[in-house]
């Protein structure tokens, strides 16, 4: 070999060590970096490629179920990143593994106060982004948040790489921690992307079939003028996890009260179109969980309507407010908006053909009395005689009675005790559902 390639070639292992010695430390992840307390604080939208991360540092924060959809079963490899949001904007990220034969998860979080991390490993603070499916190798096994993804969590095992892109907001500040479940591994490169959302600026209609909306002009079909889209979610109020039920969504505005909106069974999302301005009633019914029935008010300038229904888990000694179970004044005739909501309690009983409950009967105690009898005999007469009526109307739809019973709680509990409207006097005229066992 001549001097001078012997030359070349040394000068070229020189530049090549000296260059991949600054990469490392450029886009280092260190023991520490395992845990949360110690997370790397990203100052640019590209990390990496980094080295491989190796064990779980000193905390081990996670230990999940297998099909859990906001831990990982077990932390292997991790690494936390920290990053702040600097304009508003939806948030898309890749991770890109140097090797295809590594499998990265990731758990997004937003931060919340000081206990932060404590939090999270008690459990107590949710991602609002995972993904643990298998890697994809088709796709270099990259995962991450894609404008195209359509779920927020991807549970284990086979599923698509990439989870839905979030909506966020200058000077958030979001935590992503990263878990190769292979030993041995290689590293990555994370590329966070941030499109920035333009400020909502108004312009006049074209005509009455446009809307103006954050800078754009979008033509409406005629059949959609007026209507908003609504978007209805079922979660656990406990854990945060998405639950299955049947969604029943009533148009209570001209007090008809019998044909549902929308209504989908079995479903944990349901999306749909309602006349905005309009009043509904929104009722799920989910096994192992507590009846659920509340009214939502539209406005005409409604366009999305997004709720979240938190449902309780049955417990025996739970009390349910069955606020839409009303009666007319000084009478145990019901206003008919309560029969939407005595049709999803017979249909909770239905779902669970085990709870055993009691019918409470409670009321609104006059101010003017002008009855013959004591007035406290009369208060606790009249909520005995609510709680019995919803007792056999539920006994007539098909309810075993050995699984009711019924008590009057006079004016002992009112919701409003100084009544001044006549909304408080109606949800002082009610019934409350005691369950006795599950």
């Amino acid at each position: 070999m001549n001097k001078f390639l012997f030359f070349l070639i040394i000068t070229y292992l020189q530049f090549f060590v000296f260059n991949s010695s600054f990469a490392q430390t450029k886009y280092l992840i260190k023991t520490e970096n395992a845990d949360c307390s110690n997370p790397i604080e990203l100052k640019d939208t590209l990390f990496g490629p980094t080295n491989a991360p190796d064990g779980y540092g000193k905390i081990n924060e996670f230990n999940a179920p297998k099909e859990d959809l906001y831990s990982f079963e077990k932390e292997h490899n991790t690494v936390w990143y920290k990053f702040t949001i600097k304009q508003n904007g939806i948030l898309t990220f890749d991770i890109f593994p140097i090797s295809p034969k590594d499998d990265y998860d990731f758990l997004l979080f937003k931060y919340t106060d000081k206990n932060f991390c404590d939090s999270i490993k008690n459990g107590k603070v949710k991602p609002i982004r995972s993904n643990i499916s298998r890697n994809n190798k088709q796709i270099n096994s990259k995962t991450g948040l894609s404008n195209d993804a359509t779920e927020d969590f991807v549970h284990s095992g086979y599923g698509n790489p990439y989870s839905k892109a979030l909506t966020v907001k200058k000077g958030e500040i979001y935590y992503l921690v990263l878990d190769n479940v292979y030993a041995n591994g290689m590293g990555h490169t994370l590329n966070i992307h941030l499109k920035v959302t333009s400020p909502t600026i108004k312009k006049k209609p074209v005509d009455k079939n446009v809307v103006v909306k954050k800078d754009t002009v979008k033509v409406i079909p005629k059949k959609d003028i007026g209507k908003a889209a609504i978007r209805i979610v079922l979660l656990d109020s406990l854990t945060n996890e998405s639950i299955n039920g049947d969604i029943e969504l009533v148009n209570i505005t001209k007090q008809k009260y019998k044909t549902p909106e929308i209504s989908r069974k079995d479903t944990s999302v349901l999306n749909g179109k309602i006349i905005a301005g309009q009043k509904f009633l929104l009722t799920v019914v989910s096994k192992g969980y507590l009846p659920y029935c509340t009214q939502i008010i539209t406005k005409k300038t409604d366009t999305l309507i997004v709720f979240n229904v938190n449902l309780q888990k049955v417990e025996a000694g739970i009390q349910y407010n069955a606020e839409n179970i009303l009666f007319y004044g000084n009478e145990t005739k019901l206003l008919p908006i309560s029969f939407v909501a005595l049709n999803n309690l017979i249909n909770f009983l239905k779902e669970n053909p085990t709870v055993k409950l009691q019918v409470q009967g409670h009321v609104n105690s006059p101010k003017k009395y002008t009855f013959n009898i004591p007035k406290k005999i009369f208060i606790h007469r009249l909520s005995k005689k609510r709680a019995k009526l919803i007792f056999s109307f539920l006994v007539k739809n098909g309810i075993d009675k050995n699984r009711l019973s019924y008590k009057g709680m006079g004016a002992k509990r009112m919701k409003y005790p100084h009544t001044k409207k006549l909304t408080e006097m109606q949800k002082n005229r009610r019934v409350e559902i005691h369950i006795i066992s599950e």
